[in-house]
């Protein structure tokens, strides 16, 4: 038997989705844009992992 899920994930996902696009309907590409950097900058969660997922200056360049 299937346990009922208490938080999905997946619908999480698409019910923000949803809502992005009901924000950005209309805008340009270059306003899209500046809307999605301003919510990355503004969001600390979303800057921390965006800060630790860029490459150092050392790893740039360099191969496996």
């Amino acid at each position: 038997m299937k346990k009922q899920k208490k938080f999905d994930c997946v619908d999480m996902k698409n019910e923000i989705q949803k809502r992005m696009l009901s924000e950005m309907e209309g805008m340009s590409n270059e306003e899209m844009h500046r809307y999605l950097h301003e919510r990355i900058v503004d969001d600390p969660k979303i800057m921390a992992f965006h800060r630790a997922s860029k490459p150092s200056p050392s790893r740039v360049g360099a191969r496996a």
